[in-house]
């Protein structure tokens, strides 16, 4: 809030670039510790709580590196869960938004959607 509000009141200053470096660092840092809270859950089989963890990084961060990671997280998830449905939702968001992602092709096949 403190940084956000230094942008806004001096924009353009030497202090305000300063901020909004740190602002983008810290939003790579939330996305990447939502991104392995995830993963964590992943890993133990605890689906919701991963789906919800991945979520929250491409609404939140959507322009990050997690981003792409978390939509093939719920890929691989929706498929094991044999929720097409949500896949074929996902790996729309991915074509639509990551057409150049690399491994899309792999995990969202042309015929799936």
């Amino acid at each position: 809030a403190t940084y956000r509000e230094l942008v806004v009141r001096y924009p353009g200053s030497t202090a305000s670039f300063r901020a909004a470096a740190k602002m983008q660092k810290l939003a790579r840092m939330r996305a990447e510790k939502e991104y392995k809270n995830g993963e964590f859950y992943f890993k133990i089989g605890a689906y919701d709580s991963a789906i919800l963890y991945y979520r929250t990084v491409v609404a939140e961060h959507g322009d990050g590196p997690f981003a792409v990671r978390s939509l093939y997280r719920l890929v691989a998830i929706y498929e094991k869960l044999e929720y097409e449905e949500e896949r074929v939702e996902m790996c729309t968001h991915l074509q639509t938004y990551y057409a150049d992602a690399p491994g899309l092709a792999e995990r969202c096949p042309a015929g799936l959607f």
